[in-house]
């Protein structure tokens, strides 16, 4: 179903929901600088485990801004400094301000996806290896699809003026997150956690820590397009705002941020990493559960040794 806006539109206003505006500005903006400086070390530091072209400090710089949590930074103070710029927009920032705050929860999940499957990767040093079988491998990166199709939905929904395409969206976003919450918690209560190296196994609790709140984020979007008028971000109560979106949002992004560089460490000198527990003194430890991965890490037998 369409609705039309009229060609101004008039805000609540109200110093707590612009004081609200100008915190989440704040916040990201403190985040923001902090993401890019990690992924730029990661993907200086372990560039040719992800790329083949030539390593350079404009392409690491280029991909630690444009990475998933520097967007999603960059996505909510835009929103926010546009919400904060007017209190009578034109029509096209009401259309930019229901995007973006509709599109901002689907870079959290594609992170929470990218992060569970680096878990596998993680080891005495990462590497492109990966303990997990080819099957969970698969079903990881299938989480993809429905991630962009809901961003996509958003973003048509917003251009078009289409409520029924902003409930798809949230309803395709809400299944990907059952899908990838399934995952996770499948992975951290069966034999397949014991494959992982110890800075997996962390980083994996990480990833199961940010489930509860990324429970209520997904419920709130749902209730954005589901519920009431006094739920929608732009328009409603900001206390829903507040409390099941930038309450959630927060601890989720430090979360896997935290997870991310856990398991892919930033080195700095002389680094002793987390090791197998169960690996004995330079043995080549093998995890296996079927007949499909068998994975060997070789531990460096210097690092145990003690001086009398």
């Amino acid at each position: 179903m369409s609705f039309k806006l009229p060609d101004h539109v008039k805000l609540p206003t109200s110093p707590a929901r612009h004081n609200l505006a100008i915190a989440e500005i704040v916040i990201f903006s403190a985040i923001l600088p902090f993401q890019i400086l990690i992924k730029l070390v990661q993907e200086w530091q372990h560039w040719g485990i992800h790329h083949k072209h030539r390593r350079h400090p404009i392409r690491c710089f280029f991909r630690g801004w444009f990475s998933i949590l520097a967007i999603l930074c960059q996505i909510r103070i835009i929103g926010f400094a546009l919400y904060i710029s007017t209190n009578n927009p034109v029509k096209s920032v009401v259309v930019a301000e229901v995007i973006l705050q509709s599109v901002g929860a689907s870079p959290l999940l594609w992170e929470l996806s990218l992060v569970l499957l680096r878990c596998g990767h993680a080891g005495d040093k990462y590497s492109k290896n990966t303990v997990y079988p080819k099957f969970l491998g698969t079903l990881l990166r299938l989480t993809r699809a429905p991630i962009i199709a809901s961003a996509v939905l958003f973003v048509i929904a917003g251009c078009i003026l289409n409520t029924t395409v902003l409930k798809a969206g949230s309803l395709v976003l809400l299944a990907a997150f059952v899908y990838v919450a399934g995952i996770s918690i499948f992975i951290s209560v069966t034999g397949y956690k014991q494959l992982l190296h110890t800075s997996g196994q962390l980083g994996l609790w990480l990833v199961v820590a940010t489930l509860p709140f990324y429970t209520v984020r997904v419920v709130y979007l749902v209730l954005v397009e589901f519920g009431s008028i006094r739920f929608n971000p732009v328009l409603g109560d900001w206390r829903f705002l507040a409390a099941m979106g930038l309450a959630m949002e927060v601890p989720i992004l430090l979360l896997l941020m935290i997870a991310g560089v856990v398991v892919e460490p930033l080195e700095f000198g002389s680094q002793r990493f987390l090791r197998l527990p169960s690996a004995r003194q330079g043995d080549s430890t093998e995890a296996r559960l079927d007949g499909s991965m068998s994975v060997g890490y070789i531990l460096d037998e210097s690092a145990d040794k003690v001086s009398a």
